[in-house]
């Protein structure tokens, strides 16, 4: 005997009345650019008192473009295992080479151009490495030697992980200042 339409377990009929509808599936739209792209600019407050808009840039990409130099590169591998910013005490044991000190500096100048977006910032040195000379600068662009070195090496641990804190940024710069040779 066929079962009426009031019969059965009333368990099931509740939940037959409360599944819902499916739907039809709606057809396949590309998903439009500006869901695509992910907004990584930034305004910053350098120690210089500036403002500068800037895109943050994963260490593992500076590494992988080669702006970071050797020194720095072995830090900022240190830092990506960590997954931590730039151990202080590594930076100013490394200023204690010239040589590091300046790759360090070139890095900090390439990672400039690289990372402001407003001011836009271009790097210093021409294609075979020379400052490119005053007189050959195009006037309205910013180079990267312009810029204070205390809001370069900001920028630096900033997108290296490290604290956004100026003040704090401030007393650690003093301190890694005060291990690094004079003459």
């Amino acid at each position: 005997m066929p079962a009426s339409p009031g019969s059965g377990n009333p368990a099931k009929r509740a939940a037959a009345k409360k599944a819902p509808a499916k739907k039809a599936a709606a057809p396949l739209e590309v998903t439009p650019l500006d869901q695509w792209v992910v907004d990584d600019t930034e305004l910053l407050r350098l120690p210089s008192d500036k403002v500068a808009k800037i895109r943050r840039i994963q260490l593992t990409t500076l590494l992988a473009e080669g702006l970071l130099g050797d020194s720095l590169s072995a830090l900022a591998s240190q830092a990506v295992e960590r997954g931590q910013g730039m151990n202080p005490a590594q930076i100013q044991e490394m200023g204690k080479d010239p040589k590091k000190i300046m790759e360090a500096m070139d890095a900090f100048d390439r990672i400039a151009a690289r990372c402001f977006m407003e001011p836009r910032v271009e790097y210093y040195k021409d294609s075979t490495g020379e400052p490119i000379p005053d007189e050959d600068r195009h006037p309205g662009v910013l180079y990267s030697d312009r810029l204070d070195l205390n809001d370069k090496i900001f920028l630096f641990q900033v997108i290296s992980g490290g604290s956004r804190d100026l003040q704090r940024f401030r007393r650690e710069l003093e301190q890694s200042v005060a291990g690094i040779p004079t003459s």
